[in-house]
């Protein structure tokens, strides 16, 4: 997944919410590689959800400043 195909990142208590435009290009072997608890892919292709934990928030501010969105 590239920049290019993230639309927006946000996160609830414990999750990493993507919004993306195609879902199918999400390479999903390097995120499970990454530890993650858990991947919800929650539409054929606008979102992902990747449970991460408690410490969700700061990831997301970290991808929200290298992807721009």
């Amino acid at each position: 997944m590239g920049h290019d195909n993230l639309v927006k990142v946000d996160n609830c208590m414990t999750r990493l919410r993507l919004t993306v435009e195609d879902n199918t290009k999400i390479n999903q072997q390097p995120i499970k590689e990454a530890g993650v608890a858990g991947m919800v892919l929650v539409s054929k292709t606008k979102g992902i959800q990747i449970i991460i934990g408690l410490n969700v928030e700061a990831v997301a501010t970290k991808l929200s400043e290298i992807s721009g969105k």
